[in-house]
């Protein structure tokens, strides 16, 4: 645990007293914002200052909301402009994606290429924008899988990391599972989440055709 100076302590409680926020305090002083919690405790903000810190609180939330509402607007134009496209990566996404974080995993090369060349497409992402794990199995070589993934995805070994599952089989591929995991890739989580719903919408129904007209 690192140890603050008794100034940067007392700064922590005189910022929190003028109305500061915690992350505006974390910022400011660069400290982690588990130790402003604990040095705030008890500390009562100057009531002229009151009214401030009342009209920043719930501002992430409407962050949230903003980027949310950019992320649906964004997606309906690159869905109108490139149906195939998004529609393509929109479904590998829904069944093979994770919910919570932007990150794609399979076993199958084609499909990882695919993902990778359709995320190029519609969100203008190339591949040094993706975090490449390997997860290899009992059985399998480790340099054997590195070699093929550094082959079919075209890149380098070095940017490859390789992580060992040692679960006592050898799962359904010979050479172990691909992870892509997209840096910084919050904001086109919520792009893809906004286009698998333009999707559902577009299809309507088991009976509706989708339309990639236009």
């Amino acid at each position: 645990m690192r140890i603050h100076s008794i100034t940067k302590i007392q700064k922590i409680k005189d910022l929190r007293k003028s109305g500061y926020s915690i992350n505006e305090i974390v910022v400011a002083l660069h400290v982690p914002k588990t130790t402003v919690w604990h040095h705030i405790k008890g500390i009562k903000v100057k009531e002229e200052f009151l009214p401030v810190l009342k009209s920043k609180r719930g501002g992430s939330k409407k962050r949230r909301l903003k980027a949310v509402e950019k992320a649906i607007s964004e997606a309906k134009e690159i869905f109108n402009n490139k149906k195939i496209y998004a529609s393509i990566l929109s479904m590998l996404y829904w069944a093979e994606g994770n919910k919570e974080s932007c990150v794609f995993t399979n076993t199958d090369p084609q499909m990882i290429r695919i993902f990778i060349n359709t995320m190029n497409k519609c969100f203008n992402i190339n591949k040094d924008r993706y975090s490449v794990t390997i997860r290899y199995f009992t059985g399998m070589s480790k340099d054997l899988c590195l070699k093929y993934w550094s082959d079919q995805l075209e890149i380098s070994k070095e940017y490859v990391k390789m992580y060992y599952n040692d679960g006592c089989t050898r799962g359904k591929s010979p050479y172990g599972m691909c992870r892509l995991t997209v840096k910084r890739g919050g904001y086109i989580l919520k792009l893809l989440k906004s286009m698998i719903s333009l999707v559902v919408a577009e299809i309507g129904s088991i009976n509706k055709p989708l339309s990639f007209n236009g």
